[in-house]
């Protein structure tokens, strides 16, 4: 759904350093089985996918949006139908 909010954004600057890695969040989750340190070699190969989602420019921005606003919270999901019944 073009209109619809992504479940998840990807940041690619400097703190991933620091943090393993965890901002390539889209690569991560279409790829677990990627070691952190080769998430960005994974990007580099496939630009075309992950180039044209979405992605948080400023992570300390992202979390401090998070914090203040009134928009989002712990309890904001995707809600998706059951396809089934959970055995």
């Amino acid at each position: 759904c073009s209109r619809c909010p992504a479940e998840t954004y990807s940041y690619y600057g400097w703190l991933n350093i620091f943090s393993y890695n965890v901002g390539y969040h889209n690569e991560h989750h279409d790829f677990p089985q990627v070691a952190w340190t080769s998430l960005p070699k994974l990007k580099a190969l496939v630009p075309e996918v992950y180039d044209t989602l979405p992605q948080c420019p400023s992570w300390p921005g992202m979390i401090y949006r998070y914090v203040m606003s009134d928009e989002l919270s712990a309890y904001n999901r995707v809600l998706r139908p059951t396809s089934g019944k959970v055995q």
